[in-house]
């Protein structure tokens, strides 16, 4: 009998050491599972980051192009303006002229 206490023993202690092995891998698994899920959230929220600074990239980038194309109507006015002044100028000078003549 006391072969069989024995044994018994040593089977009980086998499945206490594999209740405990498995309660190690579970406990290492949920620990896994949350890094996991911590990392998915940090790659989600640098997404979101990496979205938001390319809106505004591309709104900065929009701006400045509508600010030069501004800037650009601005000038093509401007030389409008002194195109026509040149051209008043010239007739000015060409009535002269003529009255000299006159």
């Amino acid at each position: 009998m006391e072969e069989a206490e024995k044994r018994q023993t040593i089977l009980l202690d086998k499945k206490n050491q594999s209740i405990e092995q498995k309660k190690l891998v579970a406990q290492e698994k949920e620990i896994y599972q949350k890094k996991v899920l911590q990392q998915q959230i940090e790659i989600e929220e640098n997404q979101k980051k990496l979205l938001i600074e390319r809106g505004s990239e591309k709104q900065k980038l929009l701006e400045e192009s509508h600010k030069k194309r501004e800037y650009q109507a601005v000038l093509k006015k401007e030389m409008v303006l002194l195109q026509r002044e040149e051209r008043l100028e010239n007739v000015k000078r060409i009535t002269k002229a003529n009255e000299y003549q006159n």
